[in-house]
């Protein structure tokens, strides 16, 4: 029987994620699910991802610690560290936002990181920042895992546990699944209760609830009793809390997991209160083999508290490289499935695993996971097949070893398990049983004999220290793996060797600087897979600026060792690290303008031992180191080539600053440039059939838009008309947008079309300055049967006319004007593309153009009649418009 529920992170035996490629470099920080969802949506379309940062709290401190002072530790160092890391991208959000350019967005202390919908542009700029690791997709799909039927808890022993006294008692369980019956006679008196003891990051119900059956049927595997006259859990003292990560129609959200996770670190929201869960199954994936990292945070947290994530190893058998995420992960225990003769259930996932576990064993082991019998809704019972049947065997395990040994580390309860199962196909571990099926009986065995008493130390040998690097090297403290805590890393490769048969997990590492201290004094190093576990480990430790900032210029030394789970510290190794705080210098700023394009060229160079790396530009106020506008680097040269065809007309300091690869900035220095203001300044056709492009407005009802009055020679189909007599009342139309211009075009066509303007002179056409006073004109009359036209200038000392210009009747003319301000300007007067006249030497310095007249506004009689027609009207500030 196949059940299919279609869920944004995919829900059934296993619910699964598509696949999103693990390897993000510094330019391929976005997933390619948000680059396709980009390039699919418009710049103002909002997408939702999640941001994860690069700065991680260090954690490995607590791993030793009592559960409570764990969890505390744990919950405090998470909140602590997202607090001081996530404040500059909080202001940064808070600013967008304000633009109108993010939806919402959402902090996560548990990954250090947010949810965020926003439009692209800010999703680019959210990759282009030295904090952000990378940019994953929020909604996603899955799909479902087949389900068939039938469990055995006496094959992997459980019963031989309660026989001993031990139920799960005192654990509390949790699963993150598509939530729990709580009605259910098996789960009912089983809940802790409270308003820590369920979640629903939708906050669809606020009570349990299972819309599916999914998690009712893992979370009775993992504590369900006999009220079906059969018991069906593997730790029926445990107590259960449950975090819902599906909505009822089946879909999930990258945020709502992250919350979840969270949730299950601190339910009541109080470090001080150990509340969380010592047990977490997750029955679910992505929705594809592969890798995917996006909850990799997550786990490291819970296993720095001391919990063991379990997960399914999803059902993309019978071929290899099947492995799943977030069970690939090297913090997750992946689990597998077999019937109850041990063979392979025939689609569980197979390794090896594609997210850096070892590359023979995945999953990690495997358990029952074909007709299991377990609790359904309504109070029912089912049987299920599939390895999110089997992951719960695994979890409920724990809680029974945990009820016997509460301190219990991540790496013993893993130990217990994989060392003590019943090997299953080729010898050792592989990639079909990991270790085998669950023994646990055995797993019961091992702890008394391994964590429940105290065992001399036989392993006598500290490790070995090797493969040390320091990045960024040079420094100054200020270039690091977080924006907001700088830092220098240090990574090396601690392992202990086997003598004479003897080999221990390594513990913790530490590294000190310019001189040795004293065992456990140093600063500590974090494993880079988030957890000691193996004799073998790559750890990282960031120094950070406050300790920076007391180096002197020059070369110090680090000092790394590690110690193992027996206690010994190995032998230090060394490396060097070299501190620059000397400036680069930048000289010859040069700025070239050609068209609407500026290079901007600099010679940049380094005192200190190292180079260049970075150069920046910015116009105006600084916006901070590092926050400019990029420059190419390129020997001793830095350059840039901007595009200034929207900045203001006038003159523009450029700034420019390099930056050396330790982090130095330079001093910012700067050049001018002059950006001339563009030539075109107003045209209009009336072709809106209107007058809304005026935004000068219109004076007088003697004017209208019509099909009549259109110039035929200039292609459109709408001119504007003016009518005379009845009166001597203006009728023009006006632009604003000159602006104290000191040079002026202006092109329109005009048709006297047989009016009788009386007596009178009408201006057709007028500039006036910012007082209101009338600059220059265009004048119409008539004179016997003909119709004549002139310029005015109004000058210092009067104005000045040309000669009077006669136009043909019934016919479009072109008539433009040039003017100039100035002590020795220039007016010319043209009709149809001929110059008429040039006034030369004309005093008008006095004056600046502000609004132009279109239309008739002065010179009207009584005694006119007749209509004026005009068109196509253009003006620029330099360049002759012509016909």
């Amino acid at each position: 029987m196949k059940t299919v529920f279609l869920i944004a992170i995919n829900l059934a035996l296993v619910c699964y994620l598509p696949a999103v490629p693990a390897a993000i470099s510094n330019q391929g920080k976005i997933s390619s699910e948000v680059r396709s969802a980009i390039a699919a949506s418009s710049s103002t379309q909002e997408i939702s991802v999640i941001v994860y940062l690069k700065d991680r709290a260090n954690l490995a401190s607590f791993r030793n610690l009592h559960r409570t002072e764990r969890l505390r530790g744990v919950v405090n160092a998470l909140r602590n560290k997202a607090d001081l890391s996530q404040r500059s991208l909080k202001s940064f959000l808070e600013l967008r936002r304000g633009h109108g350019r993010v939806g919402t967005y959402k902090s996560f202390w548990v990954f250090n990181g947010f949810s965020v919908t926003a439009v692209p542009g800010v999703i680019q700029e959210l990759a282009d920042r030295a904090d952000v690791e990378r940019i994953e997709a929020d909604e996603v799909n899955i799909v479902p895992a087949t389900m068939s039927p039938e469990p055995n808890l006496s094959l992997i022993g459980a019963p031989d546990v309660w026989d001993l006294g031990f139920y799960g008692q005192g654990v509390v369980v949790a699963n993150l699944d598509s939530g729990v019956d709580n009605t259910h006679p098996d789960l009912a008196n089983r809940w802790r209760g409270g308003s820590n003891s369920w979640y629903d990051p939708y906050a669809q119900h606020a009570t349990p609830y299972d819309p599916t059956g999914h998690g009712t049927w893992t979370m009775g595997l993992m504590v369900g009793g006999d009220a079906g006259a059969t018991s069906v859990g593997v730790a029926p003292g445990a107590q259960w809390i449950a975090a819902k990560i599906f909505k009822d129609n089946g879909s999930a959200t990258i945020t709502g997991i992250h919350q979840a996770f969270q949730w299950l670190l601190d339910p009541d929201g109080n470090p001080a209160t150990a509340d969380a869960p010592q047990v977490v199954n997750n029955s679910w994936a992505y929705g594809a083999p592969g890798c995917n990292l996006a909850f990799q945070p997550d786990l490291q947290a819970l296993v720095s508290a001391g919990i063991v994530p379990v997960f399914a190893a999803g059902n993309y058998g019978p071929g290899s490289s099947t492995s799943v995420s977030p069970a690939n992960y090297p913090e997750a225990f992946a689990v597998g499935a077999t019937n109850n003769l041990d063979q392979l259930y025939a689609y569980s996932g197979k390794g090896p695993s594609a997210c850096g576990e070892a590359s023979t064993v995945y999953p990690e082991l495997v358990a029952p996971g074909v007709n299991i019998s377990t609790t359904d809704l309504f109070g029912f019972y089912t049987s299920q097949s599939g390895t999110s049947v089997a992951a719960p065997h695994i979890a409920g395990g724990l809680a029974l070893l945990l009820s016997a040994y509460p301190q219990l580390t991540v790496a013993q309860q893993r130990d217990a398990l994989l060392l003590s199962a019943v090997d299953l196909g080729t010898p050792g571990p592989d990639n079909s049983f990991g270790y085998g099926r669950i023994n646990l009986p055995a797993a019961y065995d091992w702890v008394v004999l391994n964590a429940g008493n105290p065992s001399t130390a036989v392993d006598a040998t500290g490790p070995d220290t090797n493969s040390i690097s320091v990045s960024p090297n040079p420094s100054n403290g200020t270039l690091g793996f977080d924006i907001n805590a700088p830092a220098v890393r240090v990574a090396a490769t601690v392992a202990d060797p086997a003598i004479n048969g003897l080999q221990s997990n390594i513990r913790t590492a530490e590294v000190f600087v310019d001189s040795a201290g004293s065992n456990g004094s140093g600063l500590a190093f974090l494993a880079d897979d988030g957890v000691y576990d193996s004799p073998a480990e790559a750890v990282y430790a960031d120094i950070p600026l406050t300790i920076i900032a007391q180096l002197g210029d020059g070369s110090h030394i680090l000092y790394v060792h590690g110690q193992d789970f027996a206690g010994n510290w190995g032998a230090m190794s060394s490396t060097v690290l070299i501190i620059d705080k000397t400036s680069p210098t930048v000289s010859n700023v040069t700025t070239t303008l050609t068209n609407t394009t500026v290079n901007l060229t600099a010679t940049a160079a380094d005192p200190s031992p190292g180079s260049v790396t970075k150069a920046e530009w910015f116009e105006g106020n600084d916006p901070g180191k590092g926050l400019g506008y990029s420059m190419s680097v390129s020997g001793g040269t830095v350059a840039a080539t901007i595009n200034v065809g929207t900045w203001t007309s006038g003159s523009h300091t450029l700034f420019v600053r390099a930056r050396d690869s330790a982090g130095n900035w330079s001093a910012a220095v700067s050049a001018n440039i002059t950006i001339a203001a563009p030539n075109a300044i107003f045209i209009d056709g009336f072709e809106s059939g209107g007058f809304s492009a005026w935004n000068g407005g219109v004076t007088g009802t003697r004017i209208s838009v019509n099909t009549a009055a259109a110039a035929m020679t200039t292609g459109g189909i709408y001119g504007m008309q003016a009518t005379l007599g009845g009166g001597t009342a203006p009728g023009y139309v006006a632009d604003g947008t000159p602006t104290l211009e000191k040079s002026y075009h202006a092109r329109f066509y005009f048709n006297p079309h047989s009016t009788n303007p009386g007596s009178g002179q009408v201006t057709i056409f007028s500039g006036l300055n910012a007082a209101g006073t009338t600059i220059f004109q265009v004048q119409f009359k008539r004179n016997g049967s003909s119709y004549q036209v002139r310029g005015a200038v109004l000058r210092s000392g009067g104005t000045t006319y040309t000669n009077w210009v006669t136009l043909a009747n019934n016919t479009a003319h072109p008539v433009e004007i040039a003017w100039q301000s100035g002590t020795s300007a220039s007016f010319q007067l043209y009709t149809d593309g001929v110059l008429r006249q040039t006034l030369s030497a004309l005093n008008t310095s006095a004056y600046s153009l502000d609004t132009v007249r279109l239309g008739t506004s002065t010179g009207l009689v009584n005694t006119a009649s007749g209509t004026l027609y005009f068109d196509a009207f253009a003006s620029t500030r330099a360049t002759v418009i012509g016909p």
